[in-house]
């Protein structure tokens, strides 16, 4: 019978041990975080909604191909037949106008269209020669602007503006990746945090629960006051009460973890203890490379990055500003060639049709004489160009002193530790010997509650450097932008 229970003991612990998910790692949490934060997703569409615009500023460049076509027929008094269809009667007419026009732009400036005309007349008039013409022409027009063309870069300016944009929304992306997983690395650290304390809180009650036991006895036999007895009782409720509320915190922060991370807060997560992660951390930097790690910050950040991109774009646009203030000079080219071919009245059969060509260039120079809006747009892109170089030099400032934080942090962080072990040794050796005291009646109770609860206090604080420790570790990661890397995660962009 005793096997028996002790086989289905084993077996209930098997399948709970299945059943419970394996602690999630560090990288895990951060693959994860890319695949299910709502945030990241929304980033991620902002780029491609970018990139659409670049398809649409190309697009005004494509061929472009236009029709027209328009009827109108006019019915005028005739005052004789010398100006009439004969007899005084009215003159009839009507035209046919019919158009299709290929035309394109080019990113030198360069803009070349052919249209194809055709416009069929008749008329009754005794006037007219011919009853029926057929008019038909076809041109080649181009447009070269001197000043202002040639350059792609100018010219399509539109198209290199929204490349930058995207450019732009990719490296915001990447600031948001970096500030979402460290938001997410610090909640999970803080759950860790949490889900430890539970065991703290726990052991304390465990020996709050042995005080009290033993002050009741000595309270049955006589040898314990009344106050002492209820001064236990007091502490062991006020170690349950504890415990309950780091239970209740520890249930919050990993549903609010669940959701950040996995998009569900009723996601199931275990954890590593602090000890492995404290393990797992590579040493300090050396003090002799600092200088270097700050100045490969500034080069290295997302956010560094964003602002010399939107500095080069906003130089752009002031490169051009300075451009459109140039006049307007114009080269145009037409090659038209017409032709002629007609319904002949009997009287003129003897004519014969006829075609021809005809050229045509001109050069057009054209310029505002105040200027105003020319003017005041350059003087707003000069502007915006100061404000951006003032707003990179500052994030190249607000970077270093974050580099420089992290890393005064990260050394005070192992003194905190080592001082809060030797404290915590401290007053564990001190609660041994006040119990022992305790049971010889050489100290109160409450004395004894009080060691206790110093024990625990100082074994929180020693857990909360550790996890701080860490905390500042991930986030010099990321002040220095290597926090994808250390992590071993890699962004496709």
């Amino acid at each position: 019978m005793k096997n028996l229970t002790y086989l289905t003991f084993i077996i209930g612990l098997f399948h709970q041990l299945l059943a419970a998910p394996a602690p999630i790692t560090v990288r895990e949490l951060a693959l994860a975080t890319l695949k299910n934060n709502f945030d990241l997703k929304l980033s991620k569409i902002a780029i491609d909604e970018k990139k659409t615009v670049i398809e649409q500023e190309i697009g005004d460049y494509d061929y472009r191909l236009s029709s027209s076509h328009s009827r109108a027929k006019n019915n005028t008094p005739s005052s004789s037949s010398l100006d009439g269809a004969g007899n005084a009667s009215s003159v009839k007419s009507s035209s046919t106008s019919s158009s299709l026009t290929l035309a394109k732009k080019f990113n030198t400036g360069t803009e070349i269209s052919i249209p194809y005309n055709v416009t069929i007349t008749k008329s009754n008039s005794t006037t007219r020669t011919i009853a029926k013409t057929y008019e038909p022409s076809l041109t080649l027009s181009i447009t070269q602007p001197l000043l202002k063309g040639f350059d792609a870069t100018y010219v399509a300016r539109d198209i290199e503006e929204a490349r930058m944009d995207v450019e732009i929304e990719q490296l915001k992306n990447l600031e948001a990746i970096n500030k979402k997983l460290q938001e997410a690395l610090e909640l999970y650290f803080d759950t860790i945090l949490k889900h430890e304390q539970i065991g703290i809180r726990r052991t304390g009650s465990k020996n709050a629960k042995q005080n009290m036991a033993f002050i009741t006895e000595k309270h049955r036999l006589g040898k314990a006051s009344q106050i002492e007895y209820l001064e236990a009782k007091t502490a062991f409720q006020k170690t349950e009460d504890s415990l309950l509320t780091a239970q209740i915190d520890y249930q919050n922060i990993r549903d609010q973890l669940a959701l950040l991370v996995f998009g569900d807060s009723n996601h199931q997560i275990d954890f590593i203890n602090i000890s492995q992660l404290l393990h797992n951390l590579p040493p300090l930097i050396a003090n002799q490379e600092v200088t270097e790690l700050i100045q490969q910050a500034i080069t290295d950040r997302d956010k560094v990055k964003r602002y010399q991109l939107t500095l080069a774009k906003a130089g752009f646009k002031l490169a051009n500003a300075v451009r459109d203030r140039l006049p307007d000079l114009d080269l145009a080219a037409d090659l038209t060639h017409k032709g002629l071919g007609s319904s002949l009245s009997s009287a003129n059969r003897h004519l014969t049709d006829g075609r021809y060509r005809s050229w045509n260039t001109s050069l057009t120079i054209s310029k505002p004489l105040m200027a105003y809006a020319s003017t005041a747009y350059w003087q707003q892109q000069k502007l915006k160009h100061q404000q951006e170089m003032i707003r990179m030099e500052q994030a190249r400032r607000d970077v270093r002193l974050e580099v420089q934080k992290s890393l005064r942090k990260l050394a005070s962080g192992k003194i905190q530790i080592k001082a809060f072990s030797a404290a915590l040794a401290a007053e564990e050796k001190k609660y041994a010997e006040l119990k022992i005291r305790h049971q010889q009646g050489r100290v109160s109770t409450y004395e004894l509650n009080q060691g206790l609860q110093a024990v625990q206090n100082t074994e929180v604080s020693l857990l909360k450097a550790k996890v701080g420790h860490i905390k500042n570790y991930y986030a010099k990661a990321s002040a220095t932008g290597k926090l994808l890397s250390m992590i071993g995660v890699s962004i496709n962009r």
